[in-house]
């Protein structure tokens, strides 16, 4: 009777799975704000597309700050090039000269690494160098990003 007393109070006192809550990932967040701490938290394409998922109606700056999230994963992460240019031509067309750096630096690294130089050369040159400036204190890691991916298009052996 005590090994089963036991093996019931085992199993329902037992902690939930580590490895179970690491399969689901996280969960929907009460606000928009917590939806991207965890999607810069965990990094995978679906918790930063949850942003605009479960906040549809949350305010563009949000909507673009998953965008960057994404762009970045993309770039870094799974080298999806043609997702890469997807989030960066969005952020492009937005009216916030920092989202439209991010979004033309992003289309000059993605296009540089896919050799389409042609592509890469017309992004940069839409850069201005307040946007530069601008992604140089704002989102240092695609201004080296970048700096490398001009340092490829100066490369006279292409």
């Amino acid at each position: 009777a005590c090994a089963v007393l036991g093996a019931i109070a085992a199993t329902v006192l037992r902690p939930p799975s580590l490895l179970a809550s690491a399969q689901n990932g996280p969960g929907r967040s009460d606000d928009v704000w917590g939806q991207l701490y965890q999607a810069n938290r965990f990094n995978t394409e679906e918790v930063w597309r949850a942003v605009a998922k479960n906040f549809p109606t949350a305010d563009e700056y949000y909507h673009n700050l998953a965008r960057q999230g994404l762009v970045n994963y993309y770039l870094t992460r799974t080298q999806d090039y043609e997702k890469a240019i997807e989030q960066s031509e969005e952020l492009t067309a937005t009216t916030k000269p920092d989202f439209q750096a991010f979004g033309f630096a992003g289309l000059v690294v993605a296009n540089v690494r896919l050799g389409d130089y042609e592509k890469a050369v017309q992004a940069n040159e839409s850069l201005t160098p307040e946007m530069r400036d601008l992604l140089n204190q704002h989102a240092p890691r695609m201004a080296r990003l970048l700096s490398d991916a001009l340092d490829e298009l100066a490369d006279p052996a292409l």
